[in-house]
Order: C-alpha cells, then sequence, then structure tokens
C-alpha cells in the first residue's frame, strides 16, 4: 500500500525555503551537518509528510497543478498564522478567484510556491447549496474551478500539509493525515521522491538536478517501509483513465545523493546574463600543462597561517569548510587534515583534475571537489563555518563581486567566517598609477616559470578586476560581513577575516 512520505518543492534557493518552511511549520532539518544530504525537513515528532527542497530554475506557476493546505482551528487563529507567515517571508497572493466568503487565504512562499491557510471552523453548506466559497472547489489548482467539498476538521494539533489535486470534477479532496508509524530513518537521500514539475513542463526532470525519469512522476514512495496506509476526510476521486503500464521500477535510476553543481565536468550552465567564469579565470589556468607548474609559479604558499587564524575563531575537527577558486588544492588539501570536510570548488576542469590526484595520493577522503564558481556554485546542506578563497575574486567585476559576496554570506551559518585573501589596491584613483609602477616594476620573477613577471603584473592590470579597498569594504558590510582583521602588504595585497553578523538575511535593509 503506497503512503505519502515526502513533498518535494522547486525552488531557486533552497536554503531560504527550507528556512521559511521551517518556522512555518516547526519542521526540523534530516540531516543539518551532512553539506552532501539533500535539504530535507521533518515534523519533529516523525508524523506526517516530509519536505524535501529541490533546485528548479522555472518560476513557480500561477496555477500549480499542485499546492499545500494549512490548516488552523478558527478565523482568529487564521488571521494571526497569515501575518506570521507575511512576516516570516510568505507574500499574499492578489487571489481573483476569491469567493465572496471564502474560508482559505492563498499565500506563496519565499519561492513562488502557492499554497493556502484554511479556517476548519467556517460551517459547511446545506446539503444542496451552491458551496464554491468551500476551499475544496479545486481553484487554486486551475483557472476555472470544479465543485465543492465540505472537509471536517482534521483531528491533529497545529497546521496540517495538505494536497489539492488538480482536475478533481466531484469536489473531493484527500488530506494527508498524521501517520502512526513511527518516524522515519535518515537515508542520504529524501529516497524515490518524484519531483513535482512545475504547470505546462514538457520535461519532467526540468524542476529538479535529477537525472532524467522513465515518465513523468505521479506519486512518492516512502522512504521507509510501512503497513500504515494514509487517511483521508472525503471519499477518493473517481479512478483515473487507464495508463500505460509503467516501466519497471529499475529503469528510473534514483537521484543522486547530492546534485551536482553543474552538469558535468565539461560545462557549467550561464544564463546569458552573468559572465562566463570559465572565461574570466584565463586560459592558462585550463591549460594540463600550466595547472602542473602552478604550485611552483605561486610559490608554494604554506596555508598554515589561514588554518591558525580559522582555528583560532573557533573553526575545529567537525566544521566544514568551502574553498572558492580552489586552485590546485594548496589550501583545501591542508584544511582537509585540519576540518571536517572542504568542499573545494573550481571552474577549472584542469585544477579539479589536479586536486581530485592530490587528495587521492594523500588518501584524503573529506575533500570534495566541485566544478563550480563563485556566481554559480550551489551548495546543499546546513551552512557551513568557514569560506577561504585566495587570489580568485579579483576575477569577477566588481557588480558580480557583490553578487558573489553576498552569496558567500548565505553559504555561512550565523557567526560564520570569511577569509579572503587577494590583490586590492589600498589607494585613491589619484594615487593608482603612481602604484602600479611601484608594483610592476617591483616583479621579482624574471622566468614566467619561477613567479610573476612584470610583464604579469602588467597583464593583470589590463585584463583582471582588481578593485579598490574603499569599493570592497563596502560590499563585504553590504553582504553582512564585519571585518574582523585587514593586513595589506605593499598596498596591493590584502588579507581579510570577516564574521558573517547576525541571523537575518544577508544584505537586507
Amino acid at each position: 500500500m503506497l503512503s505519502l512520505d515526502m513533498i518535494v518543492l522547486g525552488c531557486a534557493d533552497d536554503r531560504r525555503a527550507a528556512e521559511f518552511w521551517k518556522a512555518a511549520l516547526g519542521y526540523v532539518e534530516r540531516d543539518p551537518h551532512d553539506p552532501d544530504a539533500w535539504l530535507v525537513l521533518l515534523p519533529p515528532d516523525g508524523h506526517g509528510p516530509g519536505l524535501a527542497m529541490d533546485l528548479s530554475d522555472r518560476p513557480a506557476p500561477e496555477f500549480p497543478h499542485l499546492h499545500l493546505d494549512l490548516h488552523v482551528r478558527s478565523a482568529a487563529e487564521q488571521r494571526s498564522e497569515v501575518d506570521r507567515l507575511v512576516a516570516l517571508g510568505a507574500e499574499r497572493v492578489p487571489w481573483k478567484h476569491y469567493p465572496a466568503d471564502a474560508d482559505f487565504v492563498v499565500l506563496a512562499d519565499t519561492e513562488g510556491n502557492r499554497f493556502c491557510v484554511v479556517d476548519d471552523s467556517y460551517a459547511p453548506p446545506a446539503p444542496g447549496a451552491d458551496a464554491r466559497s468551500r476551499k475544496g472547489d479545486g481553484r487554486v489548482g486551475e483557472a476555472g474551478g470544479g465543485r465543492a467539498a465540505s472537509r471536517a476538521r482534521p483531528a491533529t494539533s497545529g497546521p496540517v500539509a495538505a494536497i489539492v489535486p488538480e482536475g478533481a470534477e466531484d469536489g473531493t479532496t484527500s488530506v494527508a493525515r498524521p501517520s502512526p508509524r513511527p518516524a522515519p530513518a535518515r537515508p542520504s537521500t529524501p529516497g524515490p521522491v518524484a519531483p513535482i514539475a512545475p504547470a505546462g513542463a514538457d520535461d519532467p526532470t526540468d524542476a529538479s538536478n535529477g537525472p532524467p525519469q522513465a515518465e513523468p512522476p505521479t506519486a512518492t514512495e516512502p522512504s521507509t517501509p510501512s503497513d500504515a496506509a494514509p487517511s483521508a476526510t472525503a471519499p477518493s476521486p473517481p479512478p483515473a483513465p487507464p495508463q500505460p503500464p509503467a516501466a519497471p521500477a529499475a529503469a528510473a535510476p534514483p537521484p543522486p545523493p547530492h546534485p551536482p553543481a553543474t552538469p558535468g565536468r565539461g560545462t557549467i550552465e550561464t544564463p546569458a546574463f552573468r559572465p562566463d567564469e570559465t572565461d574570466f579565470a584565463g586560459a592558462e589556468h585550463l591549460d594540463p600543462a600550466f595547472v602542473a607548474g602552478f604550485d611552483r609559479k605561486q610559490g608554494s604558499p604554506d596555508p598554515a597561517e589561514d588554518i591558525a587564524a580559522l582555528r583560532d575563531h573557533g573553526v575545529g575537527a567537525r566544521s566544514t569548510v568551502v574553498d572558492l577558486g580552489a586552485g590546485t588544492g594548496q589550501f583545501a588539501l591542508a584544511a582537509a587534515r585540519a576540518f571536517g570536510a572542504v568542499v573545494a570548488v573550481d571552474v577549472s576542469p584542469a585544477m579539479q583534475d589536479h586536486l581530485e590526484r592530490a587528495a587521492a595520493a594523500r588518501g584524503l577522503t573529506n575533500v570534495r571537489p566541485v566544478r563550480a564558481g563563485f556566481l554559480s556554485y550551489e551548495h546543499r546542506g546546513a551552512p557551513v563555518d568557514a569560506v577561504h578563497t585566495r587570489h580568485a575574486l579579483h576575477q569577477l567585476p566588481d557588480v558580480w563581486k557583490a553578487v558573489a559576496l553576498q552569496r558567500i554570506a548565505e553559504l555561512l551559518r550565523p557567526g560564520g567566517l570569511l577569509l579572503l585573501t587577494d590583490l586590492v589596491y589600498d589607494c585613491s584613483p589619484a594615487e593608482a598609477e603612481p602604484l602600479f609602477r611601484q608594483w610592476v616594476a617591483g616583479a621579482a620573477a624574471v622566468n614566467a616559470a619561477d613567479g610573476y613577471t612584470a610583464a604579469d603584473y602588467a597583464e593583470h592590470l589590463r585584463t583582471e578586476f582588481s578593485t579598490f579597498r574603499w569599493l570592497l569594504e563596502p560590499m563585504l558590510d553590504r553582504a553582512g560581513f564585519e571585518v574582523l582583521r585587514s593586513e595589506y602588504r605593499g598596498r596591493v595585497f590584502a588579507r581579510y577575516l570577516c564574521r558573517r553578523v547576525g541571523g537575518a538575511s544577508p544584505g537586507s535593509g
């Protein structure tokens, strides 16, 4: 017997969506300390369906095929809950199909997914009366509207999620009720859950990062075995017309435990308006021959000082650190011996290959390479404890630096650390050219293989996007960072240790 175990919500920002629904329903994260796990929320007592967040680049449809109903016991509680949800980030939807005496309020979550808050104290209409004002009329799911159904209040306390199917022409609506089964186990994925495809999606996999399915998803399977059947407060809808036999379960591979940040090792999807970080990285960083000599050219910098700075501020053996622009892994490989997990992010396939081989040669199993950039990396799991980046942010123009810093803040838990090292100009515009002349003239290397030459520095000034100190620091502030310490060497080489402040959304206000 099938049971409803998990509801998958498409979202552009899975962390933002999860924080909203945790606060809305009092749910808890299933795997808060596993960066590789799907972002899944469960009822704290283990009874009732869970919510899984799945990344989607499609906007939520105006007339969704499915939506959630949250139930309250009175009109006063409905007003109070609607106000609370709006304060958490929901938006009131100007629903044009409201009847005069509706018992429901239509809202949208932070990702635009529609849901309703239903007053269960509303008296059901007399038999034979026009029941179109009742919530069960199906008009949230379609532009037309069906026939209504009266529903008894579920025998639960607090809001209960229900799913209203599209096109229930007899007006009946199945309501997901808390199950008597024990709390589900904690697998590494939300189970073989079928993503909810947005309205009009021709490809049922468009709403997710998962692999293609054998046929459009129609139901979810429980993540743990259960003999308990879902209950309902109204008769079931009439059976659907016969469908072709479903393909065997083995034909549809389960979703990966951690959907990749990019479609594959070969490409990174980039919207037309966003800069291509692979191009900005420079052709040399994509060249395996250059990468093989990269550490020598860099002077094999010792990451011990960076690791010590993070340790001194509470990052330890159970912490997760993201290294953005990880390169060959100079920091990531050393950090893996000091911290619990390291996510090494870089846009260059050659860099990633080099880093993977180096990690394997050292027997490091807690380094996870991800091919992505500042603007394309999508983190799964709980917020991280620290982000490290060295000599990489300057590859972005200033407007995208600001966006990148905002995205970094959103990766971090409140109080999490950003250690940023880069080329930043500590001067006024009038002082810029004299400083640049001095910097180029002071290049120590003569041979480009042995270090950075005057020609390298001159090329950086022509083609890279290093910024002024008086522009960078307001970006950090705007993203929600407090600068704990800043150091400058030669008015060009900067190092910042920053802390994300507060628990509110960075950059707001």
